[in-house]
């Protein structure tokens, strides 16, 4: 969380050795990578980025990567059509984050998109 904090004020190196930090004493969780990948997009560096999102998408293939962990990572690279087939796919699954996606400021690039409202129509999360 701490690491977020920084991201959002565009402290990009505090926001990195924080999660740096996170994941030398938690291990490479999802969480952990998709805040990495979240910084490293927001501070312009994309082939990092990229490269957490290939690890992801590895890792999935072998281990339960929760989908909203794609999701995001997805959006903050600008693959939006992406994003939302693994949020379609997280719905499947019942993902138990999108039970919050009204709240996540991890939704926020996705939601301007039509789709976005039409997850949260399926979802009873409307109102």
């Amino acid at each position: 969380m701490l690491a977020e904090a920084y991201r959002l004020n565009s402290m990009y190196p505090e926001a990195i050795s924080a999660v740096r930090t996170a994941i030398a004493l938690a291990g490479p969780h999802p969480w952990n990578l998709l805040s990495l990948a979240g910084t490293y997009a927001a501070s312009g560096k994309g082939a990092e980025a990229e490269a957490i999102y290939d690890e992801l998408l590895a890792r999935s293939r072998r281990e339960y990567v929760p989908p909203t962990s794609l999701v995001w990572v997805s959006a903050v690279l600008g693959r939006k059509d992406e994003a939302f087939e693994w949020l379609d796919r997280a719905y499947e699954e019942r993902d138990p984050l999108l039970a919050l996606t009204k709240h996540l400021l991890l939704f926020d690039p996705l939601r301007d998109d039509p789709r976005f409202q039409d997850l949260l129509r399926r979802m009873n999360l409307l109102e």
